[in-house]
């Protein structure tokens, strides 16, 4: 994975290769914020830190960052609405986390199976954000759940493409 800026946008772009550069996937939008370092543990497991606490990681090779954009410590939990809502194809959706927890985040299709994870591990106490890239999905009505030990929320969102 590959992180890149654009200096007069400063928009932040990840890209993939699984073949030694020949072929490369845009992975969607990154942030705004400047990057500064990147680690990669193994294929899977990544980090990219930046400007601003920026911290973005991944555990599935980089098609979805978790962007850790505060170690301020939340009341409680919270799963904010996607941002946009509707969207064609991506969107933000935003969580707090009080303590140290297992955090799945999950999307549901409208007859409940699930789809995708965007997140599946344990967290710090902070406020979160993670895109969803609904591209190879179809326009409808899709819902995202947060699990944890002590909280459990689920709310819908409407992709139009």
């Amino acid at each position: 994975v590959v992180g890149g800026a654009y200096p007069y946008n400063y928009t932040t772009i990840f890209l993939k290769t699984t073949d030694s550069g020949s072929n490369w996937f845009n992975l969607g939008p990154g942030t705004v914020n400047g990057l500064t370092s990147m680690q990669f543990l193994n294929d899977s497991i990544g980090y990219v830190v930046g400007a601003g606490g920026t911290i973005l990681y991944t555990t599935d090779g980089g098609i979805t960052f978790v962007n850790h954009t505060s170690s301020d410590i939340p009341n409680g939990y919270f799963l904010s609405q996607n941002y946009p809502n509707p969207f064609n194809p991506l969107t933000n959706i935003k969580f707090d986390i009080p303590k140290r927890s297992n955090v799945k985040i999950s999307i549901y299709d409208i007859l409940g199976k699930e789809i995708s994870v965007l997140v599946n591990e344990e967290l710090n106490p902070g406020i979160f954000e993670v895109n969803w890239d609904a591209s190879n999905f179809p326009s409808g009505v899709y819902f995202y759940k947060i699990e944890t030990e002590d909280y459990s929320e689920s709310k819908k969102m409407v992709l139009l493409k």
